[in-house]
């Protein structure tokens, strides 16, 4: 699944291209000098207003769906529930919590060297990024210390 970077990433490319659509939406009737139509916004303050309940409700419809996700996670049986403990050693990397994101619903896990419960869906999530985490510290071991580059995996090998 996605990193943390990822995650926020796709939000943030979600977030602009639905301003960028909407602002086009709404501005072109004003370039096209059709704004004597009712449905044509009249000024710039206009548009911005309409851009901002477009790209507020777009948000609103997503943060309602991810709670949904989340809610059904939350009332699953008991069974498909594990514990996990991520070591303190990993808050260098991650802060305090590490975030683990399943179809853009994100959980932050503490990072505390204590048992936490959680869905088994974010297992593997959570699995692959400290995987990430240990290649990395791996990689740099092996190469400067400063070096915060992308691990090449091919690197690792040798």
């Amino acid at each position: 699944m996605e990193d943390k970077n990822k995650v926020s990433e796709s939000n943030l490319e979600k977030l602009v291209a639905t301003t960028i659509a909407e602002t086009m939406k709404a501005i072109m009737p004003l370039l096209q000098n059709q704004h004597n139509t009712a449905a044509a916004p009249a000024t710039s303050q206009d548009v911005r207003t309409a851009v901002a309940r477009a790209v507020t409700g777009a948000f609103d419809a997503e943060l309602k769906a991810n709670e949904a996700v989340l809610r059904a996670l939350a009332s699953a049986p008991p069974e498909s529930f594990t514990m996990i403990t991520i070591p303190r050693v990993y808050a260098s990397y991650f802060g305090s919590t590490m975030p683990a994101g399943l179809n853009g619903s994100i959980i932050n896990i503490p990072i505390d060297n204590q048992p936490h419960r959680i869905h088994k869906a974010f297992l593997p999530i959570i699995k692959a990024c400290l995987d990430y985490a240990d290649e990395k510290i791996a990689f740099m071991n092996k190469t400067e210390r400063n070096d915060t580059r992308l691990v090449d995996r091919s690197y690792l090998q040798q």
